[in-house]
């Protein structure tokens, strides 16, 4: 093998366990960008011609114009708000304010969604709640010490199953903001990352 390490089998009955259960709730809200640029001239290029080496001169760059973004919510459209566009000069700079004040909104929501009352879609979920008698996440049986509650989704207030204390704290929603942009690796990182040094956060 050239001295790499053989890759060895697991042992036969081994298991595989998950043991990060938080990330297996999706964030509660996404939101999806883009941007758009323009070409402007460089009315007097820096860059002078020599004939002795390579030499680039530039005559245009890309401006930031106008951007685009939707904040969508996953469980609950209510918190979702209408698509947000801008166009005009200092659009990337635009771009962060309105961004990091959507952020302010919804993160008040998500204290919101700490405690929501719980919502049951029948009379079928509550009888399966009664008659529970292990967690449906870890399949352990429920103790004193280790207690049945009902575990539900923070966002839509609906039941999920019966669970035990233990995985219920560590289902915690996330407070991240995924931000999910077109063309982000091959174009638009460039204009954020020239603004994103005007912001403390």
């Amino acid at each position: 093998l050239n001295g790499a390490q053989a890759i060895q089998m697991p042992k036969e009955g081994s298991i595989i366990e998950f043991k990060n259960l938080k990330n297996t709730i999706a964030c509660p809200f996404v939101i999806y960008a883009d941007l758009e640029a323009i070409l402007e001239k460089i009315k007097s290029p820096a860059d002078k011609p020599n004939n002795n080496t390579s030499y680039t001169i530039k005559t245009q760059k890309h401006e930031c114009c106008s951007f685009g973004y939707k904040v969508v919510c996953r469980d609950n459209d209510k918190y979702s708000k209408p698509y947000k566009s801008f166009r005009g000069k200092d659009a990337i700079t635009k771009f962060f304010e309105a961004l990091l004040q959507d952020e302010k909104e919804i993160l008040k929501h998500m204290k919101e969604f700490k405690s929501p009352d719980i919502k049951w879609k029948n009379l079928a979920q509550m009888e399966e709640y009664k008659n529970a008698t292990s967690c449906y996440i870890c399949k352990e049986s429920f103790t004193a010490e280790n207690k049945k509650v009902r575990d539900h989704n923070h966002v839509s207030g609906y039941y999920r199953g019966p669970q035990c204390n233990t995985c219920n704290l560590e289902l915690t929603i996330s407070n991240k903001i995924p931000i999910i942009f077109h063309n982000l690796k091959g174009y638009d990182s460039h204009h954020i990352m020239k603004a994103i040094g005007k912001f403390s956060k």
